[in-house]
Formats: structure tokens, sequence, C-alpha cells
């Protein structure tokens, strides 16, 4: 079967479609060209396009929420029979891919994140004793069941300690300004500041991320500015040093008006006039409201500080 220019463009770049669902399609479009091939594909190489459309699929749910549990099933038990998960004799490629597609059917079948939790627990085991504690599905696996453990468990402590896990491995295997090894660091960051209440060692995190997205992707790359903002609020919340929050709430603005990201750029902005009202500086906070009035629709009673 031969490919027409179209299916050729789709093949080359589906992977750098913005939109979820045109990356879905040009993957349902990929697989049944594989489907249909003379002479047929290998067999690993069709079912790596079965659990890449499963993949897309599981971020489309709303489209067709069995979909995704459909190919990721097939995938996962076509890979299985390659190799059992739990024996390092077959190859490692299809164990890994068994694997991940397993991960994956798993995120989309638990009912609720109790029943997740239990399940990538026992996950994590199977993983790492089949493809090693430094592999990525390994580490991406114990990276989930933290933020899970964190955010929907109240878990503090399992969730500091799985963290813990992952940036030892990343920084030793990816190094220290790795943007996954940055990830861990500013979850970390999160967990201190937000959960444990933790301003000093939940700053030190947002600051080490801060300087480390900054030198690998730019003062204004979205990740150095969440980061940044993290820094803000952190000062905010420590009550003591409002003009550090003011200073840094400024730069994250005007990063986010550079970048063009709406949402966070509006988030900054409300902060800032945040500091400005608990500060007690009237004359800021009257500006700043007069040039972002979209703020008193969501906090109607920074109108008292004024």
């Amino acid at each position: 079967m031969k490919l027409n220019a179209i299916d050729r463009r789709t093949l080359m770049n589906h992977k750098a479609f913005p939109d979820p669902s045109l990356v879905m399609m040009a993957r349902k479009r990929i697989l049944e060209i594989l489907e249909n091939a003379d002479p047929p594909p290998a067999q690993a190489v069709l079912l790596t396009a079965v659990l890449d459309l499963g993949k897309a699929y599981r971020k489309c749910e709303d489209l067709d929420p069995n979909f995704a549990r459909k190919n990721l099933k097939r995938a996962r038990e076509g890979f299985m029979n390659y190799a059992r998960p739990g024996d390092r004799s077959g190859d490692k490629s299809n164990r890994e891919k068994a694997l991940d597609a397993t991960r994956r059917l798993i995120m989309c079948t638990c009912q609720n994140s109790k029943e997740l939790i239990e399940k990538l627990r026992t996950l994590v085991e199977m993983i790492k004793e089949s493809l090693g504690e430094e592999n990525w599905l390994t580490q991406k696996t114990i990276s989930t069941l933290a933020d899970l453990l964190r955010k929907d468990a109240g878990e503090f402590e399992e969730a500091m300690q799985l963290y813990k896990r992952c940036l030892a491995v990343r920084e030793r295997v990816l190094g220290v300004e790795h943007n996954d090894t940055l990830m861990v660091v500013m979850n970390m960051g999160c967990l201190f500041h937000q959960d444990l209440k933790d301003l000093k060692n939940g700053l030190a995190y947002y600051e080490r991320a801060f300087k480390g997205y900054k030198k690998v992707l730019g003062r204004n790359h979205p990740d150095t500015l969440l980061a940044l903002a993290g820094m803000a609020t952190a000062y905010f919340d420590g009550g003591k040093n409002y003009h550090k929050a003011e200073e840094l709430n400024l730069i994250a603005i005007q990063g986010y008006l550079k970048i063009g990201k709406v949402h966070e750029y509006c988030k900054a902005s409300f902060n800032l006039a945040a500091v400005y009202a608990k500060s007690g500086e009237k004359e800021k906070l009257r500006k700043v409201l007069d040039f972002y009035p979209h703020i008193i629709e969501y906090q109607p009673s920074f109108n008292d500080h004024i």
C-alpha cells in the first residue's frame, strides 16, 4: 500500500499538532495505514501504533470513553505475548511497552483515586522489578503516584519519600538541571509550601527550580514563570516580604504577557492586587484595579482596601 502526500505529512508531523483531537485522528489514520499495508509491518510496529492511539484517545475520552481502553488493552495483551512484565529474559522494549499500556489502562479504568493509588503502588514494584529503578517508566509511575498521594489522598509523608526517591535517581541519571529533574524539584516546593506550610523549604525548592528553568529554558518559558509565581506566593504567604512578592509578580505578569498566557497573566495580576491589599498600599492597589478591572469580578472585597 503506497502512502499519498497527505499520509506522509501525517506520519511525519502528527506529534507537533497542538490539539489532542488532531493527534488522535492522525494516529487513527496511521494505524489504518499499517493494518492495510502490503507487505504487513512487524507486529511490534503495529502494536506500537495501537498503543499510541490509545494514548491519544485517553486525552480525548469525551469523544469515546471506551475507545482508549480498547486500544490500550489490545496493546498490552499484544506486547505481553512477547515478554511477561516480570520476566527479564524477554525483549526490554516489549516489556516496557506492555507495562506502559498497563499503566495507562489503569489510569483510565479505576473508578476513584483510592483504587488508582493502590494499583499504582503494586505497578511501581512490578515495573521496577522488570525494568529497574532508573527506567523512565518506573520514574514516571513513581511521580504519578506521588502526585496522587499529595493532591488526592493527603498522604504528604509518603508523597515526600517518593519525590525524594525520584529526585535522587534523576539527579544521578539526567543531571541536576534536566527538565524532568526540575519538575520534581518544583513538586517538592509545592508540597512544602502548599501542603506542609513550610515556607522556608518551599521557597528554597522554588528558587532552585526557577534558576534551573531560567538557565535551561529561558526567562519567559511557562515553567520558569510558574516557579517564579510560586516564589512570589511563598513570599506573600510569609507575610514579611511584600516588596519581594510585588517584584516577582510584576516580572511574572510581564513574562506571561510576552508569551500570551492569558489565564496565568490574570492570576499573577490578581496576586499582585492581593499583595497591595494586604500591605495597605492603597494607591498601588487602585492603579492595579484600574489597569486590570477584571480582578474585581473575582474579588469584589479589594474595593474595601482602597
